[in-house]
């Protein structure tokens, strides 16, 4: 994830992931909608299937889960109605992510 947001992503603590959402480092509204969706289903996804092993004894393989979190993630970059900035680091953002880039009028 750290290559694709082309940032360092601090991971010791649940604050520092958040802050990575919070940072106004210039980024345009289409590339805040993307790293705030990743960040909220990587937290979703680890805490639903730290559940079901708990609870339902289901285990799951790691690939699925990127896969699933890979295609939420980009469904909810296709519905943002945010433009990007004329930036370099705005398109290398959603280009990793594949996304179609909505640029400024």
């Amino acid at each position: 994830m750290e290559s694709k947001l082309s940032c360092r992503i601090d991971t010791s603590s649940f604050n520092s992931i958040v802050l990575v959402c919070m940072k106004k480092k210039k980024k345009s509204p289409q590339s805040t909608d993307i790293v705030v969706a990743a960040v909220t289903y990587v937290f979703f996804y680890i805490l639903n299937r730290r559940n079901r092993i708990r609870f339902d004894n289901h285990w799951m393989n790691l690939s699925s889960v990127m896969i699933a979190i890979c295609s939420n993630v980009h469904l909810a970059g296709t519905f943002s109605i945010g433009t990007m900035h004329n930036s370099i680091a705005d398109f290398c953002i959603l280009k990793s992510f594949s996304f179609v880039s909505h640029p400024c009028k």
